[in-house]
């Protein structure tokens, strides 16, 4: 239902529920005749038919840098997918390895981004976990280590509308040698992590454990799963039919194969274990799933002759069922797959990546979609834009005004609205500000448009002295960008 309007356009969005038979009826007047309460003319159009449109395949990046190693979880009717990318930049670091993660709300349609890491430190292979109303994201960096070998497993805790909740950082694991793949589970009230170690030495190529924790991720007890002097990695660790399942791929057959090993929740380790994959070709990254009685798992395969991605599907006493090319493009690497299950139906996240060249970008698809060509990339929003403040020295407790100036060098629309959030970072790495926008700005800059706002933040009276860098994140976490020493606060 609209009001009375002088447009003589009206664009309706439609949503899920009004799918079906429609009529349409259209009042007109002329602001002569008819009174207020009345009209000139209806026009009717009976029968008007809103069908469904299936999505089963969406682009979730579309960055010019490399974007890799998806994690996909739905939860609360919200798609969630934390990814590494290399977008950022830092003095001396052409491109940064952070993390990230995007919200899609039950439809695919764009919600927020946020910045998990933003730092010059090595972070990759996000494992995301949807529990207690929470999302909790894994992820491997070295942060505390010397070397690029000197990997630990670090948790972060976020809300559901991706605000990072304080003091949830904390390393799972701290160990001198490199921990990397994490996968997380939670099963009535703890936690389970599963990981590769390389910690009993270069002889092993790597092994995989399990760790569990209580609610509160104090660790209870660890187990090694494999021993194989072979090389063992990305493990996927899920429940079903009474166990704990690890999948993982391992070369011990000679090529990289998918096996599967499973414990109690006590991790105590069963002498059952499966091959998965036994072709000529090689196959790794495993998603392990339990659903409706089912397992499946996902993978990738090179039998095709460019990386694919396969499913298996298995019933609950590990019997074959089928197997499912998911997508294998003959131009194009599909890699990295991450598996979710949402409204009956399985979506997979992957890395797509053009044979030859550098754009590696992430896609969803339900098996069993209807393919066709792979989508081209759009062509990414070109936003230039400048942070300036009005003084370059404040005293702590001032109001620093920032402003805002934006340019669109780039041949489409680009869209500037909340949430945008300022962050002020102290000489010493702390942040002493972080705020969102008090009102609302949405505005749509068309090809070579230029527009600028501003607004004030006060500095809190304990400010220290020293140079302050400004964090600015406009249109939920689509645009971010840094300005280092941008103002000076003196004691």
């Amino acid at each position: 239902m609209r009001d009375w309007s002088t447009d003589n356009t009206w664009i309706w969005h439609t949503t899920p529920a009004d799918i079906g038979d429609t009529d349409i009826s259209v009042w007109i007047r002329d602001g002569h005749h008819a009174p207020p309460d009345r009209f000139d003319l209806e026009k009717k159009y009976y029968d008007y038919t809103i069908v469904e449109t299936v999505i089963c395949k969406v682009q979730i990046t579309s960055n010019l840098s490399l974007q890799d190693h998806p994690s996909i979880v739905y939860a609360n009717n919200n798609y969630y997918v934390a990814y590494q990318s290399w977008e950022t930049s830092y003095p001396g670091l052409e491109h940064g390895r952070d993390i990230f993660i995007k919200k899609f709300d039950s439809n695919w349609n764009f919600i927020r981004k946020v910045q998990v890491t933003s730092s010059r430190h090595y972070h990759d292979n996000p494992a995301l976990l949807f529990a207690n109303n929470k999302l909790y994201v894994a992820y491997v960096s070295n942060e505390e280590g010397a070397t690029t070998n000197d990997w630990d497993v670090i948790l972060a805790e976020y809300d559901l509308n991706l605000n990072y909740i304080s003091g949830s950082k904390r390393y799972l694991t701290t160990l001198q040698s490199l921990q990397d793949m994490p996968s997380l589970f939670y099963k009535d009230g703890y936690f389970y992590l599963a990981y590769q170690s390389w910690e009993t030495g270069s002889t092993y190529q790597g092994d995989i454990y399990v760790k569990k924790f209580d609610s509160n991720w104090n660790q209870i007890k660890k187990v090694r799963v494999t021993s194989e002097t072979s090389h063992q990695d990305r493990p996927s660790i899920m429940y079903g039919n009474g166990y704990l399942y690890v999948a993982y791929f391992s070369k011990e057959t000679g090529n990289y194969d998918i096996f599967v090993k499973r414990m109690d929740t006590n991790l105590n380790l069963d002498s059952w274990k499966k091959q998965v994959t036994s072709e000529s070709s090689s196959q790794s990254y495993p998603s392990l799933k339990f659903e409706n009685n089912e397992f499946t798992i996902a993978y990738a395969s090179n039998e095709g002759g460019t990386l694919g991605i396969f499913m298996k599907k298995y019933d609950s006493n590990w019997n074959f069922i089928e197997k499912t090319k998911v997508v294998d493009d003959s131009s194009a690497h599909e890699r990295r797959p991450s598996m979710t299950y949402a409204q009956n139906d399985y979506w997979i996240a992957y890395v797509h990546n053009l044979v030859g060249s550098n754009d590696w970008n992430i896609f969803a698809i339900i098996p069993g979609c209807e393919e066709g060509p792979t989508p081209t990339p759009p062509v990414p929003p070109k936003l230039r834009w400048e942070i300036t403040v009005d003084e370059a020295e404040y005293s702590p407790g001032d109001y620093v005004h920032l402003t805002l100036r934006f340019t669109n060098e780039g041949e489409g629309p680009v869209l500037i609205t909340n949430p945008i959030t300022t962050t002020f970072v102290a000489p010493d790495g702390s942040i002493v500000l972080e705020e969102d926008l008090s009102y609302s700005i949405s505005v749509t800059l068309g090809k070579g448009v230029q527009w600028s706002f501003g607004t004030s933040y006060k500095l809190p009276a304990d400010a220290p002295e020293g140079y302050y860098d400004a964090r600015v994140s406009i249109s939920g976490g689509r645009y971010i960008k840094t300005v280092e020493d941008l103002f000076f606060v003196t004691a």
